[in-house]
């Protein structure tokens, strides 16, 4: 059997354009499940709560570079 990852690169850009600190991956993934709820309803959310689970990396940089990298398996 072969796992495949999918890697997703993100930028946050915030409007008044400072760092918010307080942001983690526990934040970014329930913001991911509401969006994805929002716009694809239950059977969406479905679909990919098994990718999203313990899958979100935070780069190193995020605090400096507002980068996210999203590894969906």
């Amino acid at each position: 059997v072969r796992f495949k990852s999918r890697y997703f690169l993100v930028e946050f850009v915030y409007e008044d354009g400072l760092v918010d600190e307080s942001l983690n991956a526990q934040q970014l993934t329930r913001a991911i499940k509401d969006a994805v709820q929002l716009f694809h309803g239950d059977f969406g959310l479905g679909c990919i709560l098994s990718s999203l689970a313990g899958s979100i990396l935070v780069s190193s940089s995020f605090s400096s570079h507002n980068n996210v990298i999203l590894t969906l398996g």
